[in-house]
C-alpha cells in the first residue's frame, strides 16, 4: 500500500477512510457534544405575574410613600396575606412599611394581626 496525500490536511500518509489520513478521518466521525438544557428557575407564567406585580408595587409605593405604622418615609411592601397565588398582585393585601417596621411585623405575627398589618392566609 502506498502513502498518498490526505485531501483534508495535505499530509503524505496512508489513507484511512474516504481519502483521509487516520487523524482527519477520526475528526470527521467525532460527534459534537450536545449542549446541556437547563431548567429555567422561573416559569414563563410566573415571570409574567412578577412583571405585573412590579408595576402594581411601584404604583402602590408611589401613592403610599410613608410607613403605615410609624409614618417614616422610605417604604417596603408587605403582603398582609402572603404572596401565594393571587395575593402576589392583590393590591388590597398590600401594606406600605419602612424596613424596621416591616421586620417587626415579620417577627411579631400575632401583634401584627391584632394591629391589622397582617391577615390570616386562609
Amino acid at each position: 500500500m502506498k502513502k498518498k496525500i490526505c485531501i483534508e490536511c495535505g499530509r503524505l500518509d496512508y489513507y484511512f477512510s474516504k481519502k483521509r489520513c487516520k487523524p482527519c478521518a477520526q475528526k470527521s466521525y467525532a460527534k459534537p457534544k450536545a449542549k446541556k438544557k437547563y431548567i429555567s428557575p422561573i416559569s414563563k407564567s410566573q415571570a409574567n405575574k412578577l412583571a405585573d406585580y412590579r408595576k402594581k408595587r411601584d404604583k402602590f409605593l408611589k401613592e403610599n410613600p410613608k410607613c403605615w405604622k410609624c409614618g417614616k418615609e422610605g417604604t417596603t411592601l408587605h403582603h398582609a396575606k402572603g404572596r401565594v397565588g393571587d395575593n402576589l398582585t392583590d393590591v388590597s393585601t398590600f401594606v406600605a412599611l419602612c424596613l424596621p417596621c416591616h421586620t417587626w411585623v415579620e417577627e411579631h405575627p400575632l401583634e401584627a394581626k391584632k394591629l391589622g398589618y397582617s391577615k390570616n392566609r386562609l
